[in-house]
Formats: structure tokens, sequence, C-alpha cells
């Protein structure tokens, strides 16, 4: 049978691929993962565990396992963003606030006095001032160009967020009778716009620029950009993110929530629907079931049954994993 490859070849290449045999309907098809480096796979690997460990409140373990990541690879924002809520959770603010202004100088979050009480901090007009004062520090220091792209690439994220109409309230990107063809189109949920090119060339111009948007260049808002990935044609989109992986410059379960949605359907497990009658939350069809959790490990991911609630499993996936820890 003929085998189809998913991936450019030459990039195949040069990461040094994993091929993984999947049948899906009874169709047999050879897919190729990128191979991430040893030491960022140990580093998420810790990651991901000590973010489960977050969501119980386990902040000294996770703390703990926040730190035996940075032994693997340099720290990500992500565990940047562990260690601040840790640290609040232990009631030590004072090292919590050292990570704040790290984050701004390093991953581009910004507006920390406004959004300090998300973090658990009440309002406190000493530490507003301390954090509102640092973040106009950094901004002040960081380079025109730079602050340009990254003014272009917040644009972009308001305008092309598809929840909600405000991409058209930034004329400046689009003239105005584009703005009024693109209103219309999407009043009539006509999904034709996103493959125009006055919507795809400015996303395209920056990452011509900058590669793949992170929280190190332009990107302040990773759920956007996840959005903007999955809803818009950009071109060698499958390059970009694979090289981003094996970079470290994104997470894995958001390279795997884009894969799932662009690629391969539920291929690592993300995709979950509501059932309107029951009300119950549940995977999507997972192919090769079997092997998933295998796939997961593969990029840095924990297994499925230590990530999510038994409820949501598939039989199938019961019947592999009897004995939940």
């Amino acid at each position: 049978m003929k085998n189809i490859l998913y991936r450019n070849s030459v990039f195949i290449i040069l990461l040094s691929t994993t091929f993984i045999l999947i049948t899906s309907y009874g169709q047999t098809k050879e897919v190729i993962i990128p191979k991430i480096p040893t030491e960022l796979k140990a580093y998420y690997e810790n990651l991901c565990i000590a973010e489960l460990e977050l969501k119980n409140n386990n902040f000294s373990k996770a703390l703990e396992l926040g730190i035996n990541a940075e032994k693997h690879w340099k720290p990500t924002y992500e565990l940047v963003e562990l260690k601040i809520h840790c640290y609040i959770g232990m009631h030590r603010i004072e090292k919590a606030k050292e990570f704040m202004v790290y984050e701004m100088e390093k991953f581009n979050v910004h507006d920390y006095y406004f959004i300090s009480p998300y973090y658990g901090i009440k309002k406190d007009n000493e530490i507003t001032k301390y954090l509102h004062d640092k973040e106009m520090e950094i901004q002040n220091k960081i380079p025109k160009e730079k602050m340009d792209l990254k003014a272009q690439w917040d644009q972009i994220d308001y305008c092309f967020s598809l929840l909600s109409n405000s991409y058209f309230l930034f004329p400046e990107l689009l003239d105005s009778n584009t703005i009024i063809k693109l209103k219309n189109k999407y009043k009539n949920h006509d999904n034709s716009f996103i493959e125009d090119d006055c919507i795809i060339k400015p996303i395209e111009d920056i990452i011509k620029k900058v590669g793949f948007p992170d929280r190190t260049n332009i990107c302040s808002n990773t759920t956007k950009r996840d959005l903007i990935f999955i809803r818009f044609p950009i071109k060698n989109k499958d390059i970009l993110l694979d090289s981003a992986l094996v970079q470290g410059k994104i997470h894995p379960y958001y390279y795997a929530y884009i894969y799932d949605r662009c690629f391969i359907t539920n291929f690592y497990g993300t995709k979950m629907t509501k059932n309107e009658t029951s009300g119950r939350i549940c995977f999507d069809f997972i192919p090769d079931v079997k092997n998933v959790d295998k796939r997961r490990k593969s990029i840095g991911l924990p297994p499925l049954f230590l990530s999510y609630s038994e409820s949501e499993f598939s039989t199938e996936y019961k019947q592999l994993q009897p004995n939940k820890k």
C-alpha cells in the first residue's frame, strides 16, 4: 500500500524524524513526528507533571518539578508562570514579584499592575506601583523596530480573532473597502474571507521577519496566536510548527492542540465535545488510540490518564488503562 507522508521531505531529514504507523477507518498511513532533543523532552516531561500538580494546589511539589525541569533546558514562559503561581500559593510574594519582572523582561508580559489580582495578589498600591514602574523601565529599553513589529502583531491578534468583530476596528491595517467586504462575508457566515490575501499577507510578512511568533519575540497572547494558526492557511504552517517544537518555542500541548485541528484530527488527543443530551464532555474519536500515549510521550506530553478525568475517556481507552494512578 502506498505510504502517505506528512511533512516537507528536506525538513524531515534535518529533524531526524520518528515514524509511527496509525490505522484509521481502514487506511494505513505513515506519519512523521518531529524528534525533539532529549533534554527538551525531559524538560517538558517535568514541566507538564508540575502543571498537573499546580492544578491540585500542590505548590511545593509543582515548584520542585519546575526547578528540576530547568536543569534540562532554559526556562520557557510556562515555567516562569508556574513559578509565579507556586510562590504566591506559598505566600512568598517577594519571590513572585521577582519572576513577574523576569516575565516582563523575557516574555512580552505586560499590564501586571492591572492583572496582578489574577495571581491571587490583593490590590496593593505598593505592588501596583512597583510593577508599573518596572514595566515602564523595561518598555523603554526595547528597540523601536521590535516594538513596531510587536504592535503590528498585537493588532493582528485583535483584528483577526474570530471570536468577535474586533478586527474591523483597526482600519490602519485594512482599507475601508476591504473592511466592508470582509464584514459582509462575516455577517453571512462566509468563511472564505480567511483565504483573502489582505488577511494572510500581514501575518506572513511578520512571520518572515521574526519566524514563529512566540513569547521571546513578539507574541504576548499565545491563545490568539493558536487561533490564527488553526484558522488561517499560513504558508508552510507544518514546518513552522515542527521547527518551533524542536526549538522549545511552543509548549507541546499547544503544538498538539494546533496539530489535532489542522492535520490529523485528534492525533494527540486534545479534542473533546460536550454531549448535548447527557451534558458529559468526552473525547472525540482518537485514531489508533492504543498508541496515543506513545505519541504524546514522543513530544514530551504526559499520558491522557494523568491529564484528564476518567469520565471523559472512551471505552476503548479505559480498557487500555484499567488501573489509573
